[in-house]
């Protein structure tokens, strides 16, 4: 097998980061070695820059871009910075085989694009969602008339002449086999590395927590992640309950996004859930693993729209291996895995009542959790491990990339 020297392009942190970055690392685990040359490049050096390497992959930065509070020179910046994408592509156009792109901005992967296609490299997008379907950014950006143009803009200028995309969901291969039917598509809904976790349960706190408590470890998001569905079935959990008996939550976050405030405060006055809700901020793997596994059970809830029904959760893996037992509303990709009763307890999308008859039903057989993990376990084992499609994501890659 001939060696593929391979570049990856991130602009979000790494090593350390979030979804993105350690899906990432997944691909990297799966395609370095065996003489294959990589290097990534982020778009500028951290403060506490000390990483130099990563899985035998060589750790770079674009340029030590300045950070402006002024909106317009914030906006120079990052067209200057797209501008230097291209032109880091094009001056080490000889030292590269294959380009990952991941999570990058719409102008910047055309540029990348043009200069690929010229230059006859292999291009690797992913795409874990429908172009441009969130909603809850600046106002600029939710407007449906520019999401709609930078959606076709990128089907027709981007996906069109990209060799391969790696697609997280069966809906979006099919919405992308729709613009480009000779393209390459490689479908992995998630991936994770299931050593990494066994590493971290082998020296989990088993003690006992002082109270019940879920863990919210995802933006506060109405629109994707349904925050208030599942504030509000907790709320309603706690009303009749004894101190001890009350369920706490656990918030990833330092804050509440300013147009979820106003509506997560009124639920906390009406349910007395001040005491009870805790921000506690960024997380390591080992606080965070440990906080789920402590968990008396965690939620996923994906109200139906345009994101969710082409996304797939990334934090699934980490919630079935680690948690006592999920509660999830499903979309269509989450259903190939995930079946009610065996691996987890499904309720409606987005329904709090239905949410709250579960949490019910749980809690009153708290036994059922230990046959939900086991059976979580090996979900994930089979299914998101990266080791299970490393075979095949070579065989695209590396021998017929």
């Amino acid at each position: 097998m001939k060696s593929k020297r391979l570049l990856f392009l991130h602009e979000g942190t790494f090593p350390d980061g979030f979804a993105m970055t350690n899906r990432l690392k997944m691909y990297m685990k799966m395609l370095v070695g065996n003489n294959n040359p990589s290097k990534i490049i982020i778009p500028r050096r951290n403060q506490n820059f000390q990483f130099l390497e990563y899985e035998e992959t060589e750790i770079d930065f674009l340029w030590d871009k300045p950070i402006h509070t002024n909106i317009f020179l914030r906006k120079i910046s990052y067209l200057v910075q797209d501008l230097k994408w291209a032109k880091y592509i094009f001056k080490n156009r000889k030292q590269i085989d294959i380009i990952f792109i991941a999570a990058m901005s719409i102008w910047p992967m055309f540029l990348i694009t043009v200069i690929g296609k010229l230059f006859k490299k292999t291009i690797v997008c992913e795409l874990n969602e429908f172009p441009f379907s969130s909603q809850g950014g600046n106002y600029i950006d939710d407007l449906k008339y520019y999401k709609i143009f930078r959606r076709k803009f990128m089907e027709f200028a981007i996906l069109k002449h990209i060799h391969s995309v790696i697609s997280i969901s069966n809906d979006l291969t099919q919405y992308i086999k729709k613009i480009n039917s000779k393209i390459i598509i490689i479908e992995i809904p998630i991936l994770c590395d299931v050593m990494y976790f066994k590493s971290f349960s082998l020296n989990m706190n088993s003690k006992t927590p002082d109270h019940k408590y879920i863990v919210h470890a995802s933006h506060l998001s109405e629109y994707k992640d349904g925050f208030l569905t599942v504030l509000n079935a907790i709320g309603s959990y706690n009303l009749k309950l004894n101190d001890l008996d009350k369920i706490h939550i656990y918030i990833t976050s330092n804050q509440i996004p300013p147009l979820l405030l106003e509506s997560v405060n009124e639920v906390i006055i009406n349910y007395e859930l001040k005491d009870y809700i805790h921000f506690i901020g960024y997380q390591d793997d080992g606080q965070l693993f440990n906080l789920y596994s402590n968990a008396s059970f965690l939620v996923i809830n994906k109200p139906i729209n345009l994101q969710n029904k082409y996304n797939f959760p990334t934090k699934l893996s980490e919630y079935l291996y680690f948690s006592k037992a999920l509660i999830v509303s499903v979309n269509t990709a989450m259903s190939n895995y995930l079946k009610n009763e065996l691996n987890c307890l499904i309720f409606k999308n987005n329904d709090s009542e239905d949410l709250l008859n579960t949490i019910h039903s749980l809690m009153e057989k708290e036994y059922r959790s230990g046959i939900l993990n086991i059976a979580g376990k090996n979900t994930v084992e089979n299914n998101f491990d990266f080791n299970v499609h490393k075979a095949n994501f070579q065989n695209v890659f590396l021998i017929n990339g």
